[in-house]
């Protein structure tokens, strides 16, 4: 998977390219943690190039969208394609996430989505760096949330891609 950035005003906007799924979503927290770092809470993703989506993913988007709460901020989802974004919506994430068909509708959500409140139990994140240290975080997740997530994981077999057909 590939990040590309860009800040348009208050707003990040990051592109995503390539499989959201276990073995790259350690690279989109990070990214999320360095923005929040900076002071860029408003966070617009992109999925118009992106590929495959898996339960991994779904976390990390649900760690970000938390992380930026909590920092003041908020999280949209733009251009997702349609086997994902129907994903989405059979699992209940569509309750969890703004999610809008193009960039300039996530640019004016991404405002009021920084207003919306967090409540919920919790998911624990653990990253390991490339000198072996690893570390947890936990995250409270809303009920709905987390069994979005639940169902999103059981409809993983196959994991949802963007290819149609």
């Amino acid at each position: 998977m590939e990040l590309t950035t860009r800040e348009v005003g208050e707003v990040t906007l990051v592109e995503l390219s390539g499989d959201l799924d276990g073995r790259n979503t350690a690279k989109l927290t990070e990214a999320a943690s360095r923005l929040i770092a900076r002071g860029r809470t408003r966070l617009v993703l992109s999925f118009q190039q992106a590929g495959r989506v898996d339960s991994n993913g779904v976390r990390a988007l649900l760690l970000v969208l938390k992380r930026m709460r909590a920092a003041g901020g908020g999280l949209v989802l733009c251009e997702l394609p349609k086997q994902v974004a129907s994903a989405f919506e059979f699992a209940g994430l569509s309750k969890s996430f703004a999610v809008t068909p193009t960039r300039e509708q996530a640019m004016r959500e991404v405002e009021l989505e920084a207003q919306r409140e967090q409540t919920g139990s919790r998911v624990v994140e653990v990253a390991v760096d490339d000198s072996g240290v690893a570390t947890a975080e936990v995250v409270e997740l809303s009920e709905a949330e987390r069994q979005a997530l639940e169902l999103f994981h059981q409809m993983e077999a196959p994991a949802f891609d963007s290819d149609e057909g």
